[in-house]
C-alpha cells in the first residue's frame, strides 16, 4: 500500500513542480554557502566567522519533510491540518491578546518590586512569563521563590491569586478551547462526507416513499 502510494505521488504533476522548487531551495543555499570556501584565508580576522552561514545547510534536512508523502491518505491528513490552522487562528488570536493584557496587568504591579524584575521587569519578560504560565509548565515556582527572597506576605498572596487565575482561565479553559478546536476542525471532513451520505440516504428514501405513494394511488395496483 505504502510503495502505491509513493508511485501515485510520483507520477502526479504536483510532485514534480514540488521537485523543482526543492532543487530551486538547495541551489539558494549552496549560493548563500559559497563564502564559506573563503573563510580559510580570513582566519584570525574579523571576517573569518562564516560558521552561521553552516545553519543554511541545515535547511536540506527539511527535504526529509518529503517522506510525509508516503503514508496513506497524506493528502487527506495535510489538507485536515492546514484546514485545522485557518480555523483555530481566532482562538489563538484570543490567547494572544490575553497573554498580552495579563502579561501588561502583571508588569505593572509587580515590576516596581526589585526581586519580580527578571520576571515582570518590562512587558518583554512579562509577557514571556504568562506564557509559561499558559503552558502550565512551573508556574508555581515564581511565588515560592520570591517568599523566600524576602517579598512581602501580601504581595506574595497577590502574585499567587494572579497566577491562579490566570492558569485557569488561560491555561486550562483556553488551551483546551484551541485544542478543541484543532481537533473537532481536523475531523470535520470526515464528518461532513458522513453528514452527506446521510443526506443522500435521506433523499433516497423520500423519492421512494414517494414512489410507492404514486404507485398505490393507482386504481387497481394493491397495497405492497
Amino acid at each position: 500500500l505504502i510503495a502505491k502510494e509513493i508511485c501515485t505521488a510520483i507520477a502526479n504533476p504536483k510532485f514534480r513542480i514540488a521537485e523543482e522548487a526543492w532543487n530551486k531551495f538547495d541551489f539558494s543555499i549552496v549560493v548563500l554557502s559559497l563564502p564559506l570556501l573563503a573563510a580559510p584565508f580570513f582566519a584570525g580576522t574579523g571576517f573569518g566567522n562564516f560558521a552561521v552561514l553552516m545553519m543554511l545547510r541545515m535547511g536540506r534536512l527539511l527535504r526529509f519533510s518529503r517522506i510525509m508523502r508516503s503514508l496513506p491518505h497524506a493528502a487527506r491528513i495535510w489538507q485536515g491540518v492546514s484546514q485545522a490552522l485557518r480555523v483555530s487562528i481566532s482562538a489563538f488570536l484570543m490567547l494572544f491578546v490575553l497573554n498580552v493584557i495579563l502579561a501588561m496587568m502583571g508588569n505593572l504591579i509587580f515590576g516596581s518590586i526589585p526581586e519580580a524584575q527578571v520576571y515582570f521587569g518590562d512587558p518583554i519578560k512579562s509577557f514571556y512569563t504568562l506564557f509559561k504560565v499558559f503552558t502550565i509548565e512551573g508556574w508555581y515556582e515564581i511565588p515560592e521563590k520570591l517568599a523566600t527572597g524576602g517579598v512581602s506576605s501580601f504581595y506574595v498572596l497577590l502574585l499567587r491569586l494572579y497566577f491562579t487565575f490566570s492558569v485557569v482561565i488561560g491555561g486550562l479553559l483556553g488551551l483546551s478551547i484551541a485544542n478543541a478546536i484543532f481537533v473537532d476542525a481536523m475531523v470535520s471532513d470526515n464528518t461532513v462526507e458522513l453528514e452527506q451520505k446521510v443526506d443522500e440516504l435521506r433523499k433516497d428514501l423520500r423519492e421512494f416513499r414517494e414512489e410507492l405513494r404514486q404507485h398505490n394511488a393507482i386504481p387497481g395496483n394493491g397495497e405492497i
